[in-house]
């Protein structure tokens, strides 16, 4: 069975968005989890065995990773509402713990890059994403 591209693009993004800072916490772990578990609903363990695969790519090499998300995506073409949902879902997942660190904000401004989005854009998206609103629920 065939993996949906997107799925494994937007759980690349989730994880090297979580791992930029050297490590996957336990919240951004539980997130990564969640969705994995949401879209494996119809596809089923194929998605789990390739989440798994990447996390443990991930962990293994944090920088590496991580750049090579950012390399790939560079070389990836992606429609408009593509990049919004992978932008979307990276300053999720960075902003799941509570903290804005700033390799974080390094890769979330790489992507955004990498994505041909504008720095507006993604503010009209997602407002001044490089601030924790404590009383927001991420994710």
């Amino acid at each position: 069975m065939e993996i949906n591209s997107l799925f494994i693009r937007n759980l690349r993004v989730i994880i090297a968005a979580s791992i930029c800072d050297g490590t996957i916490d336990d919240k951004e772990l539980k997130n990564i989890q969640a969705y994995v578990d949401k879209e494996s609903q119809n596809v089923g363990i194929v998605i789990k065995e390739a989440a798994s695969e990447l996390i443990k790519s991930a962990t293994s090499d944090p920088l590496h990773f991580t750049r090579q998300t950012l390399v790939d995506f560079g070389n990836t073409t992606f429609s408009m509402a593509e990049r919004i949902y992978l932008i979307n879902s990276a300053i999720e997942a960075v902003r799941a713990d509570g903290l804005m660190l700033s390799d974080e904000i390094r890769f979330i401004k790489a992507l955004t890059m990498k994505l041909g989005l504008s720095d507006a854009i993604v503010e009209s998206l997602a407002g001044k994403w490089w601030i924790i609103d404590a009383s927001n629920d991420i994710l």
